[in-house]
């Protein structure tokens, strides 16, 4: 595997032949044969990922035909499916799937053309299962658990030296994994998506904490809300038709919308202080750029995305003023004009361990700071400021308690504190008797 090409390799003399293409292919599983190999297209930082592994996003598993080099998706794309893994005989193929919920076992019986017979059948319940591997003779899986969870804390933004995170507090609790997080307007309210129900939903909260309201409830995962400025509204992003596109809502979680539609992925909306303009990042290009969807007035539509950037760019956040989008790509923070233009760099990383990544920014309530999440070559993060007119990185936040890991990128502000997830990963070995039903 190399790229978005499958390989095979002789033993014996070391020559390697490509067999296939494929989007993200990792997972590689031969056949008992010798003549296929399964694999999972998409989302491969769920089993690769630094530092963000775990991560929850659909994948799809494939086969590939070693003598015709032809692939067949033998899996939806709505789930997230991997670690696909042959039954000895052939007729079987076991992978791991959150198609019901937790993420458990499946069984997708297979014809002799490889092909699926019948739908998948669950084989477990609440396994919560990140990888499996069967024995030679079929009788025993071996299976992995990781459990992750990442809850929302905040600390306050210093006005002088860095503090540590062991000053932060907990703002929410539970068993489950938060990844975007957007304060309302008048700062009473907080955003968030959660795995808490068994798929990615968005809620909302009182932001000195109460009672949750959960806003969607759609069984594909929804993701990254973000407040209008009136407060009225919230867009996000969702899977709802395999891959990712930019929804709208009411505050109340009604009257939700598509406003893209395109094969691409959009992800990472945010609004414009007119609340008539949204910024996204999109690969339709066969690169990350920054595009931007219009409307003239909220009781008209939305029409089609205009391209922004043409160098790369990624997670864009509207300045207060409506004069600049500051964003993130190769290794530095950069702000551009909602109208185009060159961009101009602010921070620029050649040296991880003095000048983190920036990665994820975030702006100051005027507008004269931009906050930014930085990471080291090890992937430890640390939150920054660096002035909207250019100057030094400042360090605000030291996150220097091994407890406390905040492997996420994304923040928000309500412009005195910052809010982020902390997390908790867990992994643990078993193995258990497999019984394969053959009917």
């Amino acid at each position: 595997m190399q790229g978005g090409n499958i390989y095979v390799c002789s033993v014996d003399s070391g020559e390697s032949n490509k067999i296939g293409e494929a989007f993200e292919p990792y997972c590689l599983s031969w056949s008992p044969d010798g003549s296929k190999i399964a694999y999972v297209s998409g989302n491969p930082i769920f089993i690769f990922g630094k530092p963000v592994i775990g991560n929850i996003a659909p994948s799809s598993i494939w086969i590939v035909y070693i003598e015709k080099g032809d692939s067949v998706q033998i899996t939806e794309n709505q789930y997230l499916n991997v670690s696909p893994v042959w039954t000895p005989d052939g007729r079987n193929l076991l992978f791991v799937s959150n198609q019901g919920g937790s993420r458990d076992v499946y069984q997708l019986p297979l014809n002799a053309s490889s092909e699926p017979s019948s739908p998948p059948v669950r084989l477990t319940t609440g396994l919560n299962a990140h990888t499996i591997s069967i024995s030679a003779d079929g009788k025993k899986l071996a299976y992995s658990v990781f459990t992750y969870t990442a809850n929302i804390w905040s600390i306050r933004i210093p006005k002088g030296e860095a503090i540590s995170i062991s000053e932060a507090q907990p703002v929410t609790e539970g068993n489950q994994a938060i990844e975007g997080i957007s304060i309302s307007p008048d700062g009473k309210w907080l955003a968030f998506d959660s795995y808490r129900s068994g798929n990615q939903d968005i809620y909302k909260m009182p932001v000195g904490g109460g009672e949750l309201e959960k806003l969607t409830t759609s069984p594909s995962d929804d993701f990254l809300p973000s407040w209008s400025p009136d407060g009225k509204e919230i867009v996000f992003y969702s899977f709802r038709k395999g891959n990712r596109d930019i929804h709208l809502m009411t505050a109340d979680g009604g009257s939700i919308r598509q406003l893209t539609d395109d094969p691409a992925q959009e992800r990472y909306p945010d609004w414009s202080p007119d609340g008539n303009h949204l910024v996204f990042h999109s690969d339709k290009t066969g690169n990350q750029e920054l595009f931007v969807i219009s409307r003239k007035s909220k009781i008209l539509e939305w029409g089609t995305s205009q391209q922004l950037t043409f160098d790369g760019g990624h997670y864009p956040r509207w300045s207060p003023d409506g004069s600049l989008i500051a964003y993130t790509w190769d290794a530095s923070l950069r702000v551009i004009p909602p109208g185009g233009g060159d961009p101009r760099i602010l921070v620029s990383s050649h040296d991880p361990p003095t000048i983190p990544v920036p990665i994820f920014p975030e702006w100051s309530a005027d507008g004269r700071t931009i906050y930014y999440k930085g990471y080291n070559a090890e992937g430890d993060s640390s939150f920054w400021s660096v002035p909207t007119l250019g100057g030094k990185p400042k360090l605000l936040v030291r996150f220097d308690d091994a407890l406390r890991k905040s492997i996420r990128i994304e923040f928000a502000s309500d412009g005195s504190h910052l809010f982020f997830t902390l997390t908790d990963n867990k992994s643990d070995l078993w193995v258990m008797d497999l019984v394969i039903d053959e009917k």
